[in-house]
């Protein structure tokens, strides 16, 4: 078995913090736990390295995400909320994102949207350079109509990564929602630089325009989309 000298994953750790300084620390001090962590990913049944890599580190809270998701994946409920309750026995040993991780998964087991989008929230103030926390807190706030809120997370995206077209067209659609045409059509200008050849940008900008009653404009961007291709969405823009 390979050897791996003390202090590796410390200096590992400084390695990495040395090329960002937002780097979050290594879960665990220990080698094996984390080879057993690894392990786990190339097995067929993954929970028993798992358990084997808590068991070498119980403050290893990568490991008790890894063994919650497993077991969620194979359809354990039980056990999965098991895992997490001996995870929470832990207390503050476990890093704030980890516990905020089982928390996810735990809503997912229960099916309670509240503690998802509390766990959510929470994450992205922990995390606060992740786009896709953000992005999934905006489409929350969509499926719920609460588009103010949604507009402010998809706004938060695209400062994240301005290159991101997803975020703009969806901002577009938020900000149609909450009433501000002004808004919408210069988050879709954004998009419509960013994807110059492809149809979506002006059937996006269609619907904002339909959507706010502003007709003769709506159809002036789907007959430009149907010109753009028309084989996009089956010519449908041209039925729009």
């Amino acid at each position: 078995e390979e050897s791996f000298p003390d202090g590796l994953l410390r200096l590992a750790d400084s390695v990495a913090r040395w090329v960002d300084p937002q780097a979050r620390s290594f879960d665990t001090s220990r080698v094996d736990a984390l080879r057993a962590l690894a392990e786990s990913r190339e097995a067929v049944d993954p929970v028993p390295a798992l358990e084997r890599s808590v068991s070498l580190d119980p403050d290893f809270g990568g490991a008790y995400v890894a063994w919650a998701r497993a077991l969620l994946l194979r359809g354990d409920r039980d056990g999965a909320l098991a895992v997490i309750g001996k995870a929470r026995s832990r207390g503050d040993r476990l890093s704030e994102q980890r516990r905020i991780d089982l928390e996810l998964i735990e809503a997912v087991l229960t099916n309670n949207r509240e503690l998802r989008h509390a766990a959510l929230a929470a994450l992205s103030r922990a995390t606060p350079a992740d786009a896709e926390v953000f992005r999934q807190l905006a489409r929350e706030e969509s499926a719920a109509r609460r588009f103010d809120n949604a507009a402010a997370y998809y706004r938060r995206v695209v400062s994240i990564d301005p290159s991101d077209q997803d975020g703009w067209n969806s901002l577009g659609y938020m900000e149609a929602g909450r009433r501000d045409l002004d808004a919408a059509r210069k988050a879709l200008a954004r998009y419509r630089r960013l994807a110059r050849r492809e149809a979506n940008p002006l059937d996006s900008l269609g619907d904002v325009h339909f959507h706010l009653g502003d007709f003769q404009r709506a159809e002036e961007y789907y007959l430009g989309a149907y010109e753009m291709s028309h084989a996009f969405l089956g010519g449908a823009t041209l039925y729009k």
